[in-house]
């Protein structure tokens, strides 16, 4: 069976809550309870807040398209692991209020993680809020961040990185974005997929303590060690966690999964619509007929409750009778319909006219070392420490980034040689006036893991919007990321959606995109610092005269509101392809993707990590701002040793991608064009804000 009928939806978030209903209806042939229509309508809704749903570009991935398929995003690395991945976005009117939802839903996060036989390894956090306007309101932000990362912490799970940007908004509330990412041994991988005839379903979790009651990390892990127990004993046939649909939810994507039925047990529930009723810390399980001592058992030891709330059954529906007549009688043909994958489709988008104020109206500054030095007070571009130092990002993992600085952060597979690289960056746009900005994260995303050593599997994301995001704008954005998915080979688990309520407040459209790439072996793990004096310095790509959305034009000409760069997918395609060849060869010694900033800021980073200076040379063919700190796509700064040039070079010629020799690397001394503009230890005390 299909697992969902496109005749209704094909990706189309215009379809309509009636016109749902009535194709519901008419596929039953008769007309929905209350209770049932209550069913449809989570379901309906849980679906439209997906952007692009789930997208691979390959149809034999069953764990990312397959049975698998509950709340978090999957996809297979090698033949025994695979990696899990989940997105959240969440928003809060102050800076004071975002901790506190952050640690319940990183909860909620952990627990979609360990139900699909996932130990989470690490989190990245995305930040978006005004620019503190005093040191009050700065520690404000510095506690919150530390509030929220002690969650993970507890747990036992880093918060690795992230990315922050400050808007120009003033009380606009805060916007973090959530990714976890963990590792699936295959072998010991669960489905949520209802299986096993007879298998009774029970609640499992917490005891009850009201309702809305935030998770702690400590019930969090007993959870989880409840379940591995049982898991080790082999006593689980499948498992889902309770989300905002309660009860029936669960148990309908528990159905619409799997290949067979569960009746529910109207006994067990005193009001039927307390089903649809979320449930803190709490899981749907099925467990395997004879084990049902051994979950008591467990339950006692991790002081968690469990009750039996139904049984499996050969029919393939959501069922629950009362009395002689049916509360719930859904079949699989019709819950269904909200999940799966998409196959790789063709996309072809017209080139969008720019709105915006155009940058050629900047003039050219009399002196560009005075705009690198003004550039070192922008808060987008200095260092995001005094934020992230609040991390321990050694707890639980073995994060090769912590001392080893790269674009992505590189999480080393315990017991194996493999690891992952793990990017999460912000749209710097307005995505209500320019949906094609989602491609610039998506390739900022994409670049940071390849640049790492990585080779990209799969997307995810988190968009926070306001009303002025429209159907067509969502639309838009949707085939951004498909077309982007189809260029590139890489599958994504759609983009979770959250409308944000601003009465009174600018309103917010923010969206952040994360890239999992693998690295087959941990050694090709590849850093952005520059490595030794004499080294070689290109650029991968070709830079051009235009200064749109760059930190720049926005700051030192106050240009506010200038469209996206332009990004040619095919060419950003090549370009990924072709570093992941030099890094793989180890014809490069340093890589470090150009975006915020432009190449000098690139440049700045690479060098700042050992304190070395630089000598470039510009190309003198386009505005020298514009080639200094504008911030078109698809460009990438590498070192490369002396003995490697004319391997490099060969290999560049032979792949046809654009290149430039910038410059040599440097005692400590900045030169550019033979003028001096000073030295790194200068920069540096700017950067971290010495």
């Amino acid at each position: 069976m299909d697992k969902r009928d496109s005749s209704v939806f094909d990706g189309n978030h215009s379809v309509s809550m009636e016109q749902t209903l009535n194709y519901v209806t008419q596929q039953m042939g008769r007309k929905l309870n209350p209770l049932e229509e209550s069913i449809i309508r989570l379901l309906r809704d849980n679906y439209m807040n997906r952007l692009n749903h789930r997208f691979t570009m390959d149809e034999e991935n069953d764990l990312l398209a397959g049975e698998t398929d509950g709340q978090a995003g999957i996809v297979e690395l090698t033949e025994d692991y695979a990696c899990a991945f989940k997105t959240e976005p969440i928003y809060a009117k102050s800076v004071k209020e975002i901790a506190g939802k952050v640690a319940a839903v990183s909860g909620k996060i952990f627990r979609e993680m360990f139900v699909c036989g996932s130990q989470p390894l690490a989190t990245l956090l995305s930040l978006s809020s005004g620019i503190p306007a005093n040191a009050s309101e700065q520690a404000d932000l510095q506690r919150a961040v530390a509030d929220t990362a002690s969650y993970g912490n507890t747990y036992g799970i880093p918060v690795v990185g992230g990315d922050m940007r400050f808007n120009d908004s003033e009380n606009q509330g805060i916007v973090a974005n959530l990714l976890t990412v963990g590792l699936i041994d295959k072998e010991n991988a669960l489905v949520s997929s209802c299986r096993g005839v007879d298998n009774p379903v029970y609640l499992v979790g917490a005891p009850d303590a009201g309702k809305q009651v935030a998770s702690s990390a400590f019930i969090t892990r007993s959870l989880y060690e409840l379940i591995c127990d049982l898991h080790d004993e082999g006593a689980i046939a499948a498992i889902q966690n309770i989300d905002q649909g309660g009860i029936a939810g669960a148990c309908a994507d528990m159905v619409a999964n799997g290949i067979n039925g569960i009746d529910l047990n109207n006994e067990m529930f005193v009001e039927e619509q307390k089903l649809m009723e979320f449930i803190p810390d709490k899981v749907i399980l099925i467990l395997k007929g004879e084990y049902g001592k051994k979950l008591e058992k467990a339950c006692r030891k991790w002081n968690m409750r469990c009750r039996q709330i139904g049984v499996v059954t050969g029919e393939h529906k959501l069922k629950m009778e009362k009395g002689e007549s049916a509360v719930i009688d859904l079949p699989a043909s019709v819950l269904s319909m909200f999940y799966g994958a998409l196959p790789g489709k063709n996309i072809e988008l017209a080139p969008v006219a720019a709105i915006g104020m155009s940058s050629a109206e900047a003039p050219i500054p009399e002196e560009h070392k005075d705009v690198a030095k003004f550039l070192m007070s922008c808060p987008n571009l200095l260092s995001q420490q005094w934020i992230f130092e609040q991390f321990d990002s050694t707890v639980g993992a073995n994060n090769l980034s912590t001392n080893f600085i790269s674009d992505a952060p590189v999480l080393q597979i315990k017991g194996a040689r493999h690891a992952l690289a793990v990017s999460f960056c912000q749209s710097a746009t307005d995505l209500a006036k320019y949906p094609e900005s989602v491609n610039l994260a998506v390739a900022e995303s994409l670049c940071r893991t390849v640049c790492s050593g990585g080779v990209p599997y799969a997307l995810t994301g988190c968009l926070n919007y306001s009303g002025d995001v429209d159907e067509k704008t969502l639309r838009h954005i949707s085939e951004h990321i498909e077309l982007f998915c189809k260029k590139t080979g890489v599958s994504s688990s759609g983009i979770s959606m959250n409308q944000v309520a601003t009465t009174g407040k600018p309103l917010i459209n923010n969206l952040s995109v994360g890239a999992v790439a693998f690295l087959n072996d941990k050694h090709q793990h590849m850093t952005m610092s520059f490595k030794g004096k004499g080294d070689m310095i290109y650029m991968i790509g070709k830079s051009i005269n235009n200064l749109d959305s760059s930190e720049y034009i926005r700051n030192y000409h106050n240009i506010k509101d200038t469209p996206p760069q332009h990004i040619d997918l095919d060419v950003e395609a090549r370009l990924l392809r072709v570093a992941q060849k030099a890094i793989g060869r180890k014809l490069v010694k340093s890589a470090h993707g150009i975006s915020r900033g432009g190449l000098f800021m690139a440049l700045l980073e690479s060098a700042m990590v050992r304190s070395f200076g630089f000598d470039i040379t510009v190309d003198d063919e386009i505005r020298k701002d514009a080639f200094l700190f504008g911030e078109s796509p698809s460009r990438i700064v590498v070192s490369v040793a002396m003995a490697r040039e004319t391997d490099f070079i060969d290999f560049m010629m032979e792949a046809e991608v654009p290149f430039l020799t910038l410059g040599h690397i440097t005692r400590e001394e900045i030169r550019i064009d033979d003028n001096s503009y000073g030295f790194i230890s200068d920069y540096k005390k700017k950067y971290f804000r010495q």
